[in-house]
């Protein structure tokens, strides 16, 4: 089982070098290239990988370690600052994409409004990881319409738990608004947890650390607080 995935993970390192290669001389986003990576390597086209289970697993693993790169460019006094853009560019993107889809699938395919809530909904997320990522490797991040894409895509993960959450009602499965607003508050208690003990918590345990000056020590460290 080991050596097939140090098996995979060679294979899925060695076209990435390959693809991306060819995409930065065409100066297109590496993000892409190893989208179609794998592609290229799963059972759709190659089939050099066949096990669904360990390429939803690498997916993952890549989706956390590049949404950690991206939390280091940014603090809560980032977040505050783009406050605007978050509030009302994100309001009105997820707002009339809801809205217009929802008209679309009432009126011109006789689709119950909740059908169209949902397609809505689906149309209207993005994701933050390769967007930012897109953003940051071009040096756009601060620009004004970086700080409006920030701003939309920070909104859509908010949006994100809200929309999981009523999936279920849309759907006519067992649950009411209040079902909602109970995981919402547990879920805003956890993130309570989260930002406390980020900012009190982790700080005093990461000062002990460094005292000792070991960087293997300080690298293990963050890697299991992360």
């Amino acid at each position: 089982m080991f050596l097939d995935v140090l098996k995979s993970f060679l294979i899925i390192f060695l076209f990435a070098v390959l693809i991306s290669s060819i995409f930065i001389r065409l100066k297109v986003s590496p993000i892409i290239s190893f989208l179609l990576t794998g592609v290229v390597v799963g059972p759709s086209l190659l089939g050099l990988i066949q096990d669904s289970h360990l390429i939803e697993t690498f997916a993952e693993f890549g989706v956390i370690f590049l949404m950690f790169v991206i939390g280091i460019e940014f603090s809560i006094k980032k977040l505050i600052a783009y406050r605007k853009e978050i509030l009302f560019a994100g309001l009105i993107q997820v707002s009339l994409t809801i809205l217009i889809v929802s008209f679309i699938f009432l009126f011109f395919f006789k689709k119950p409004l909740e059908t169209g809530i949902f397609f809505g909904s689906l149309i209207a997320m993005s994701s933050t990881a390769l967007v930012l990522k897109i953003l940051m490797d071009r040096g756009e991040i601060t620009t004004s319409y970086g700080r409006v894409c920030f701003g939309i895509l920070i909104f859509q993960d908010l949006c994100v738990i809200l929309i999981m959450l009523l999936i279920p009602i849309l759907g006519g499965a067992n649950g009411s608004i209040k079902d909602v607003f109970f995981v919402l508050g547990k879920s805003l208690v956890i993130l309570g947890c989260t930002f406390v003990a980020a900012l009190y918590i982790f700080p005093l345990i990461l000062y002990q650390i460094v005292k000792t000056r070991s960087r293997e020590l300080f690298l293990m460290s963050i890697l299991v607080l992360s």
